[in-house]
């Protein structure tokens, strides 16, 4: 593999048994870290974000302008749509032609690799190094493979001369090397392939997180490491039920994982605590993982007895959250969500991933409807179970401690509103540096 400038002097690669290739550090390194800054080999704006977002710098501008030939794609610049050229040059063809539908990311993104691969043998060489999982793709998922071509032929431009074997290798290439772009909030930008980064493994108890400059991708240290320590990000939400986790993983990356989180059977492990319910004896309420419940079926704090009618009762609640997530809490009226946060406190153990999500659709509703003092109660709730579920660190939780100072703010409990806001800051340094906005709107809020 070529030398590429994406790592800093304290990290190597190296073979990481099953896993293949891996990054690992050299000595010792403290939390804050920055191990690695890199540009994509390729990167498209999501279909969401597109009016937003210049498509070169993927940074937010107020004004962006249209492309004048597919009047879809934005720069914020000339300076941008000329760097971007040398792709749009040819998806613009396409973008047009299957217009005015627009062309899901994930298609625009194997578009966009073509493209490049076509520009030389560096890039060839480049996009060669990703890890391809096309054996298991042609015994398994025959379907995708099908489909993928189908797709990506439609879309190229047919004097794009890119072979049938060519498209498969595509497709096996980025499927399992694409990274989702997020702003300094966390929230979905784009979708990106890093030929160099890429190299970092997953686990689901991360030592490492990933943030975004625009399109640059840095990655962070967030546990202390040793020499030889290999480093990890999470490539998935890693406060996730276990089978939800597992399944995410296989059916994007191709494989299962064994990391320490997956594999902790334990019973005050994550993986039971996010799917612990509480025993329906009104004098007990103790909450239990599910698997206990269903291999007793009795509560093993009280033993009270609990049958089938039990459980289908649980599997409609959950029915019901899973609905509420899908729609998303913008198209759920607020009294119905508050009926389910009222039932979710019966059924199930504060950490319970579903009650949780049941608490931030809560608070994003109160929010979005200025109720700050009741989003304060449902943000306060949900501190622990953040603290609890997320790797030390994790932005998400620095995220949400900055949310919960602004509503402490908000509520006039000024002085706790500085005590989270310092927290979130100290978090956020470690997870996205000195330079992210962010750190600035926090220093600003402090100072008033």
């Amino acid at each position: 593999m070529p030398k590429l400038p994406s790592y800093s002097d304290d990290i190597e690669v190296f073979q990481a048994g099953d896993k293949g290739r891996g990054l690992r550090c050299k000595r010792g390194l403290a939390v804050g870290t920055v191990v690695g800054k890199e540009q994509p080999f390729c990167h498209v704006i999501s279909q969401d974000t597109m009016s937003s977002y210049c498509h070169s710098c993927v940074v937010s501008k107020p004004k962006l302008f249209k492309c004048s030939k597919c009047k879809v794609i934005m720069y914020c610049c000339k300076d941008c749509q000329a760097a971007d050229w040398p792709w749009h040059k040819y998806e613009c063809k396409s973008i047009i032609r299957l217009g005015p539908k627009i062309v899901p990311e994930s298609i625009r993104l194997l578009g966009r690799v073509a493209y490049t691969i076509l520009q030389g043998q560096q890039q060839v060489d480049q996009f060669k190094s990703l890890m391809s999982n096309r054996d298991l793709l042609e015994k398994t998922r025959k379907n995708t493979i099908v489909d993928g071509i189908a797709l990506l032929k439609q879309y190229l431009s047919v004097k794009t001369t890119v072979n049938e074997d060519q498209v498969i290798d595509i497709i096996s290439r980025v499927t399992c090397n694409t990274f989702t772009i997020c702003n300094s909030e966390m929230q979905t930008v784009g979708i990106a392939i890093y030929s160099g980064l890429s190299l970092v493994n997953h686990s689901c108890s991360p030592n490492c997180s990933a943030a975004f400059y625009g399109k640059q991708m840095q990655i962070h240290m967030i546990k202390k490491t040793n020499a030889k320590d290999e480093l990890f990000i999470s490539y998935i939400d890693p406060m996730q039920e276990l089978s939800r986790r597992q399944n995410q993983l296989e059916t994007q990356y191709c494989f299962k994982c064994v990391c320490e989180k997956c594999t902790d059977k334990s019973e005050s492990s994550c993986n039971n605590v996010m799917t612990s319910v509480r025993c329906p004896k009104q004098t007990c309420k103790v909450p239990t993982p599910l698997d206990s419940f269903r291999t007793r079926k009795s509560c093993p704090a009280c033993e009270y007895l609990v049958d089938e009618s039990f459980f289908l009762e649980l599997d409609k609640f959950y029915s019901q959250i899973n609905e509420v997530i899908t729609l998303g809490y913008e198209n759920v009226n607020l009294e119905d969500l508050k009926k389910l946060f009222t039932e979710g406190k019966q059924r199930l153990g504060q950490f319970h991933v579903l009650y949780i999500r049941i608490l931030e659709n809560l608070m994003d509703a109160c929010i979005n409807s200025q109720h700050f003092t009741e989003a304060l109660e449902y943000a306060k709730r949900l501190e622990k179970p953040y603290y609890k579920l997320y790797p030390d660190n994790y932005p998400t939780t620095g995220i949400h401690l900055m949310k919960l100072g602004k509503l402490e703010c908000y509520s006039g409990n000024f002085q706790q509103a500085v005590n989270s806001l310092g927290k979130a800051k100290d978090m956020l340094l470690i997870s996205h540096g000195q330079e992210c906005p962010l750190i600035d709107e926090i220093n600003q809020m402090i100072s008033i």
